[in-house]
């Protein structure tokens, strides 16, 4: 025993010293340096193009990159969550969305296309002294990169011309003019059409849509961009014969979404889904709100967002199904929140003959017990309150990810862009309804809201608990991805190329790059070897039968 724990002392005494001599390299980046990084939107005040990037420059700026955000009036207020980011201001946006004349084309059932026309048109407008004012900011602070958000074409053509690399930033992949060539797929619909793939249409529909319907959106598209051709050509751009910046097919999308929310397909090494990125921390509740929601087991919160604009006819339809929802006990009450006044109607009247003083209620909310408008609240906070039993919503990305997040079921309002594909993928995946507002009744839509809220075989909980496990998986890395990626163009760059994320079929003719030649080949090989075997057997077959008539007649 003492020669055992004599030669056990030994070894422990090897291994300490060997362990004390050993020595530890840790691996050390060599590449880094500081740079100047510009993020550019310019669309106003609209969070799903805007947050989502801002938490990547506030994560780049932890890193010791100085950051910079430049926006139109009305979009400063995002910084206030984002002290370490620089502010410049590109003046007012064209795109100051008129309520009146938003709802009134987003009305226009007949002329689907009016709002997309309207909104391309009027946020491509400024491009003349857009471009100018990118150019002096170029100049005066030197920029490394640009992360433009994909309506912000001067802020790309800028970045073109000044061969500075730039990422596009979107929070889809199915638009009609960005990344659609880097993330397209035969059974891919266009962003326009509402059904996302053609995997439920018939081949009828699918002709329409492939060679009418989306000839028709394109068109639009090239056409309102086109107008633009004399400005940049008189601006002497390289690419001003084109409808959008050349350069994009060279450059990195950033997508704000993931497979679930966008369907599933094949994409170029120049797109990432890095989403969804949402902030770390939001807005809690405040007292009153807190006790509403405490004082309640089943509610429905809605909310349609700041830049949807539903008629009055489409607010009372919802109105009337939630009164019937509460009077039938499939809730116990609602809370509606950015509400406007002129939008809503004074008096609804249920399917019961209750008559509701809508007006009172947005104007003394304490007054009612179940019923709470108001012009602002803390989404986030109520989403993930157990009282919260359904969202009704309009679809858009941020609302979507915060209710797939908190794993609250929901019955879709869709508008425009977008807003029926997300609606209707939500709908494929179990986790929610929706509906043609169009079209719909109110009775139906109650119709809806029970089938959600009673879930008779848990079928929207597990479809909601499915896509909630991927949100929050994917949004604990989202914002490190989305740094990484700039990072990498940003030190990976040859000037404003990304000769590594480059295909090699891009410098190969269309027939070798798909193999069409060698399959050619081979059909080349194959019939000429056929054409020898049938000549030798002709041959053989006339030689045989020769030597057959020969031989009868020596015979």
């Amino acid at each position: 025993m003492k020669l055992l724990a004599v030669c056990l002392g030994a070894l422990v005494s090897q291994v300490i010293c060997s362990s004390a001599a050993t020595k530890v390299l840790l691996r050390k980046p060599s590449f880094w340096s500081a740079k100047n990084i510009f993020i550019s939107v310019m669309i106003p005040d609209i969070s799903s193009h805007t947050t989502w990037v801002l938490e990547i420059g506030n994560e780049l700026a932890s890193r010791g990159h100085n950051v910079t955000f430049l926006c139109t009036t009305g979009s400063e207020k995002y910084l206030r969550d984002y002290p370490s980011i620089n502010l410049l201001t590109m003046g007012e946006s064209p795109l100051v969305i008129n309520r009146t004349h938003a709802a009134e084309l987003q009305a226009n059932f007949k002329d689907t296309l009016s709002f997309p026309k309207w909104f391309l048109r009027t946020v491509n407008s400024n491009l003349r002294s857009e471009f100018k004012q990118y150019s002096d900011y170029i100049a005066k602070y030197k920029p490394d990169i640009f992360l433009c958000d994909d309506f912000a074409d001067s802020c790309m053509r800028a970045a073109e011309e000044h061969k500075i690399p730039f990422i596009a930033t979107s929070t889809t992949a199915r638009g009609p003019l960005k990344v659609k060539p880097d993330t397209d797929a035969p059974f891919i619909n266009d962003l326009l059409l509402g059904e996302p793939t053609t995997e439920y249409l018939s081949i009828w529909t699918r002709f329409i849509n492939r060679y009418i319907k989306e000839n028709v959106i394109y068109r639009m598209a090239w056409s309102i961009m086109n107008e633009n051709t004399p400005v940049r050509k008189e601006l002497g751009l390289k690419s001003a014969k084109y409808v959008y910046s050349r350069k994009m097919d060279d450059s990195v999308k950033l997508i704000n979404n993931f497979f679930g929310l966008e369907p599933a397909r094949p994409l170029g090494p120049l797109v990432r889904f890095i989403g969804p990125i949402m902030p770390s921390s939001y807005p809690a509740l405040d007292g009153a709100t807190s006790a509403f929601l405490e004082s309640h087991q089943k509610l429905a919160y809605i909310s349609f967002g700041h830049h949807a604009a539903p008629e009055v006819l489409d607010i009372t339809k919802v109105l009337i199904a939630l009164f019937d929802s509460v009077e039938s006990g499939v809730l116990d009450g609602f809370m509606w929140a950015s509400v406007s006044l002129p939008a809503f109607p004074k008096h609804v009247v249920s399917s019961s003959g209750m008559v509701y003083n809508v007006t009172d209620m947005i104007q003394n909310g304490v007054k009612y017990e179940h019923y709470r408008f108001t012009k602002w609240a803390a989404q986030f906070a109520i989403l993930t309150h157990p009282s919260t039993e359904l969202f009704l919503t309009h679809g858009g990305a941020n609302s979507i990810f915060e209710s797939l997040y908190s794993g609250t079921k929901m019955l879709v309002h869709p508008f425009f862009t977008d807003q029926p594909q997300n609606a209707r993928m939500l709908q494929l995946s179990g986790a929610a309804l929706t509906y043609n507002r169009q079209t719909i009744k109110a009775k139906e839509i109650a119709d809806l809201l029970r089938r959600i809220v009673e879930d008779d075989d848990h079928t929207f909980q597990k479809g909601v608990n499915r896509l909630s496990a991927i949100v929050q998986l994917r949004a604990a890395d989202a914002v490190r991805n989305g740094a990484a990626a700039v990072e990498e163009v940003l030190f990976a760059s040859d000037e404003d190329d990304l000769p590594h994320l480059y295909e090699a079929s891009r410098n190969m003719n269309y027939l070798k790059a798909n193999n069409i030649d060698i399959s050619l080949l081979l059909v080349a090989v194959v019939g000429g070897i056929m054409a020898s075997i049938y000549m030798i057997t002709k041959q053989l077959i006339s030689y045989l039968m020769t030597c057959s008539d020969t031989k009868i007649k020596l015979e």
